[in-house]
């Protein structure tokens, strides 16, 4: 295998470098989806490798590669192709000798390169499924992409998914538990007017201001396991000179418990229910993603310790686990063992500085190898 990864290492950096630069908002992500699938199908071509290939309604580009040929239980492997940013032009890709930098380049380019490297590794050794594999390259992890993309696979595959992996991150930390949350807008109008003419009338922004301050009295800690809420964006008005007729917000709360998202949820619905008696609120949902599920927990820590233990051997450092948001949460909500991880090491991730360090590049295509090879004979 090291020999394998030093031959394609100048491969795997040119590819990560070319990818990086496909721009793919969430729910924009077809321009990457056809490099992907087109890469992948020169590779079955040249290699004779048994993948079935196709795009699906949610751009996701799917490869089964299956051991039956009418598969009841199936082991995913996934990594989002989508970014938090809204470009669709290129972006830049800056390399020094230590580090390669784009906005994305880890989350989750570096993971998306590595399992393609991973995917031609398991080609070019002949290497045949010993269990129903599916690797999928997906779309909308990010933000207002609600997990589009991974509800589209494990609808697909309902009912017969027993194990799931997303590589998504780095590998000194594994995310196990997953974080529920919803989000919405709000909105609030006034009848506004002119700041000196009709001054005393509603200002929609001081009682949006109103609205908020009262969210903040909410006591997240009194729910159990870890309960957050946040005010992302404020908007409104028209000028300096004008009482605001309008004002909105972005609203978020998360929940690493599926009873305390409800739980915060009925409390937030009773302070704007309560607020719109006097001040009519409008309330959209723009997204919602599922908690922690019942998972059978021997089957959950078999496979924490199985990727545990391979992260050790090949760094001498046994990774830390944590909740998180991830294309996990869906397979955990319906009970299936998940856990997310990555290939890489960096720093700034959802920010245009983002970077990782080079030289974790070659103990990540290991550590993500070795975990497609417990599938593969």
């Amino acid at each position: 295998m090291q020999a394998y990864i030093d031959r394609v290492y100048p491969e795997y950096l040119s590819l990560l470098k070319t990818i990086a630069a496909i721009p793919a908002p969430s729910h924009k992500e077809q321009q990457k989806a056809a490099f992907l699938e087109a890469w992948l199908r020169e590779l079955c071509a040249r290699q004779d490798f048994p993948l079935h290939i196709f795009v699906d309604e949610a751009s996701n580009v799917v490869c089964e590669c299956f051991c039956d040929p009418s598969p009841e239980d199936v082991y995913l492997f996934l990594a989002h192709t989508d970014t938090v940013f809204p470009d669709e032009q290129p972006l830049p890709v800056t390399e020094t000798e230590e580090t390669l930098a784009a906005p994305g380049i880890g989350d989750d380019t570096a993971n998306v390169a590595a399992l393609l490297m991973g995917i031609q590794y398991l080609a070019e050794q002949r290497l045949r499924p010993q269990k129903n594999v599916v690797f999928v390259f997906n779309s909308c992890e990010e933000g207002l992409g609600n997990l589009k993309g991974c509800h589209a696979v494990m609808d697909r595959y309902a009912g017969k998914v027993r194990e799931f992996i997303s590589f998504d991150g780095g590998y000194t930390n594994l995310t196990t538990v997953a974080v529920g949350s919803e989000r919405y807008e709000v909105r609030l109008k006034t009848i506004g007017g002119h700041s000196y003419g009709s001054f005393g009338n509603p200002n929609a922004i001081a009682l949006l201001s109103e609205l908020i301050c009262r969210l903040y009295e909410i006591d997240a800690g009194a729910y159990a396991g870890h309960t957050t809420y946040n005010v992302g964006v404020i908007a409104g008005g028209t000028s300096v000179n004008t009482i605001a007729q309008e004002a909105h917000m972005l609203f978020e709360f998360r929940a690493d418990r599926a009873d305390s998202l409800s739980a915060i949820k009925q409390e937030v619905f009773g302070i704007f229910e309560d607020f719109s008696r006097e001040h009519p609120l409008s309330v959209r949902l723009l997204g919602a993603r599922p908690s922690m599920g019942e998972v059978d927990p021997v089957a959950m820590q078999r496979l924490i310790r199985e990727i545990s233990d391979l992260i050790e051997a090949e760094t001498g450092a046994r990774p830390t686990l944590s909740s998180g948001s991830t294309d996990c949460n869906v397979p955990l909500s319906r009970g299936i063992p998940a856990i997310c991880f990555g290939a890489y090491l960096g720093h700034g991730a959802h920010t245009r500085e983002e970077f990782l360090y080079k030289s974790s590049l070659r103990p990540g295509l290991r550590i993500l190898i070795r975990t497609l090879l417990t599938k593969f004979h």
